[in-house]
């Protein structure tokens, strides 16, 4: 007869199996869409973009920046917010250009990045429809928690939203520009989270209206819009 400590240990033991084959599951299907991604890039003649940064800059990922480049291209916005520059800045403006409609502006906490960023753009025509400020994130506090947001934020009317900065930390590990600005976005807005899973869920707490949650699993990322109807 088996003891309750020998079938805990083989339930344990069972889902510690089955984690860790999910997991192995979810970072094949990553390295697989970041492959297609990359060819998909390739293809449309972005991997121009991709060069020029430093050494010590975040690598890029190219799903994350397929993603965006397919959702600007779709949606054709008109003025397009983001938080945080890097690679996703050019792509962003890249797809603009291609609209032949709309603007970005991009609002970065650390001024080295966005001296590189705006040369990045000029390098690659780009600086005509995408701009990026440098505007300091500073401590705040919301719903009672710790939290980071700019000093200001620019003032438009975004029907596209990318939210990548600015930098978290353990102690504030939240963002909340888009909670202080949100009777400024358009009722078609479109929100990509990139990667801050807990600052997604923070806004799907706090944001007021009513809006569809996606989280991407898979992509590690989120989607916010307005709810239909």
């Amino acid at each position: 007869m088996n003891s309750p400590d020998s079938l805990s240990f083989r339930t344990s033991s069972a889902h510690l199996r089955g984690y860790a084959i999910a997991k192995g599951v979810l970072s094949s299907a990553n390295r697989i869409a970041k492959s297609l991604a990359l060819r998909k890039m390739e293809r449309e003649g972005l991997l121009k973009l991709l060069g020029g940064r430093p050494s010590n800059a975040f690598p890029y990922e190219a799903d994350d920046l397929w993603f965006l480049y397919a959702q600007v291209r779709k949606r054709k916005p008109i003025s397009i917010l983001e938080f945080g520059s890097g690679f996703s800045t050019s792509v962003l403006a890249e797809a603009v250009s291609r609209n032949g409609k709309g603007v970005v502006i991009s609002i970065e906490a650390l001024e080295q990045w966005a001296k590189v960023t705006n040369a990045a753009l000029r390098a690659n025509n780009l600086d005509q429809v995408a701009q990026v400020l440098h505007i300091p994130a500073i401590p705040t506090e919301s719903h009672g928690r710790q939290a980071w947001h700019h000093e200001s934020l620019p003032t438009i009317e975004p029907d596209f939203v990318y939210l990548d900065g600015p930098p978290l930390d353990a102690e504030r590990p939240f963002s909340v520009d888009l909670l202080e600005m949100e009777d400024r976005l358009r009722p078609d807005c479109f929100i990509i989270v990139d990667g801050r899973k807990a600052n997604f869920n923070f806004l799907k707490l706090y944001l007021k209206k009513s809006y569809s949650f996606h989280w991407r699993r898979i992509q590690y990322n989120g989607t916010i819009e307005r709810a239909k109807g």
